[in-house]
């Protein structure tokens, strides 16, 4: 068995590589133990990974280099740790995981692995439970069918999720991203789930029992790669699995020689790429507004408020500059004063913001991050004018033409740092003034 290396230990010798997650106070260390890792694993790919029991999240991941030790710096909670092992001289794959541990503030604790020769891959379990949602934070499952092709002696392709997963736990996004990657994990699902059904069996203490809250990917990293005459062609994907559109994309080319340079450089250009803040797929919320006129022939004030307002990304446009197309939403529309001198106007109606009934409306960004925003009705309703001697219908008043003008006189705003699209406006004009209020919240 390869000796645990403790603080103080005699120099030259290697020391455990290590990964600390966010609010880290406990930390747990052992080594890889078993016959197929004799040697130091500089020339296979070995990864450590402390997975959280309460959420399948992967909290802390490590490549081991130049030593079999590892140490990964954690928060209070219960975990399982995970290895994976590519062996490539051999052209053979190993795993492990540990029994649960369960680490308290101060704790060091100590889980040494011994790796089993994997002999079939098992096909990873659907995860269940609810997902959490928020608009910066990106849920991520790595598959486990990602691999590279064509290697020599690597019939059943070379695995490299757990390489992948490593690059997207090590760092958290740059500031001003506004965007968090939490990993859950997926290839030992199987095992976590075991551990956990042993630690809340009767031969466990019932106070050490686990409640799991798995959340559920939102997203998957998918990809392929083939080695072919000399060259590596390695691509990786983002998949949105409720649209199944495929969000971000990298690929690089370069010599089967290069394996750990290429992956090196494929992996921090997808961490840039996942961390990049995506376009919301809506936006929904309401709009207000007001329009006066006022002059001898007519003194008039239109208001109105749209409800359930709904703008849709148009899916032509580009990541950089998203235009959204207004989809839905109710206007409640009022109009009273005097009208054609010396009559009254007076109408109430609750008018329909579908493009079918001719409403139309867009929000636009800009090449500086600022947005515009504008809508407009589409049927004219029935207003009735009351005048001295006589009573008139009119069956086609037309609603103020602008019901939402976020720049009426040029410009553009700047959204919330919530990413919210909200404000006022307004528009002077001869004998008479236009005013504008909105919000509108960011979905998918």
């Amino acid at each position: 068995m390869v000796a645990l290396l403790a603080p103080g230990a005699a120099a030259g010798a290697a020391s455990p590589r290590s990964a600390r997650a966010a609010g880290a106070s406990a930390q747990v260390t052992g080594a890889l133990t078993g016959l197929a890792l004799r040697g130091l694993p500089s020339r296979d790919i070995v990864v450590v990974s402390a997975i959280s029991v309460q959420s399948d999240r992967v909290v802390a991941s490590v490549r081991l280099t130049r030593s079999l030790h590892y140490t990964l710096s954690l928060a209070v909670g219960p975990y399982v740790v995970v290895a994976d092992v590519a062996d490539l001289p051999s052209r053979r794959t190993y795993t492990a995981h540990s029994h649960l541990v369960r680490l308290r503030r101060g704790q060091r604790a100590y889980a040494d692995m011994r790796v089993l020769r994997v002999r079939a891959s098992a096909a990873a379990r659907s995860p269940t439970a609810r997902a959490r949602t928020a608009s910066t934070i990106k849920v991520i499952g790595v598959s486990p069918s990602l691999k590279v092709n064509g290697l020599p002696g690597w019939d059943q392709g070379l695995p490299i999720d757990g390489y992948v997963t490593t690059a997207l736990t090590q760092d958290p996004c740059p500031p001003g991203t506004d965007t968090e990657l939490q990993v859950v994990e997926l290839r030992h699902r199987a095992e976590i789930l075991k551990e956990i059904k042993l630690s809340n069996s009767n031969l466990a203490d019932p106070s050490s029992h686990v409640t799991p809250h798995f959340i559920v990917h939102r997203y998957l990293v998918t990809g392929s790669g083939t080695a072919s005459g000399g060259t590596l062609s390695v691509s990786l994907n983002l998949v949105d699995r409720s649209t199944g559109r495929i969000v971000a994309s990298v690929q690089r080319v370069g010599g089967t020689g290069s394996f750990f340079e290429l992956m090196q450089q494929l992996t921090a250009s997808f961490f840039q790429e996942l961390c990049r803040k995506v376009p919301p797929q809506s936006y929904a919320g309401t709009f207000a507004g007001s329009h006066r006129t006022s002059g001898a022939a007519q003194d008039t004030t239109e208001t109105w408020r749209a409800t359930g307002v709904v703008f849709d990304r148009n899916p032509a446009s580009p990541d950089t500059q998203p235009w959204y197309d207004l989809k839905a939403g109710t206007v409640e529309y009022s109009i009273s004063g005097r009208y054609l001198v010396q009559c009254q106007i007076s109408a109430h109606a609750t008018v329909s913001l579908d493009p079918a009934s001719g409403a139309s409306g867009q929000i636009v960004y800009t090449a500086r991050g600022g947005y515009t925003a504008q809508a407009g009705p589409g049927a004219p309703i029935t207003a009735t004018v009351t005048c001295p001697e006589s009573e008139l219908t009119i069956t086609k008043w037309w609603l103020y033409p602008t019901l939402l003008a976020t720049n009426p006189s040029g410009g553009e705003q700047t959204p919330d740092p919530s990413g919210v699209l909200s404000g006022s406006s307004n528009l002077p004009e001869p004998g008479g003034s236009a005013e504008w209020s909105w919000t509108l919240s960011p979905r998918g």
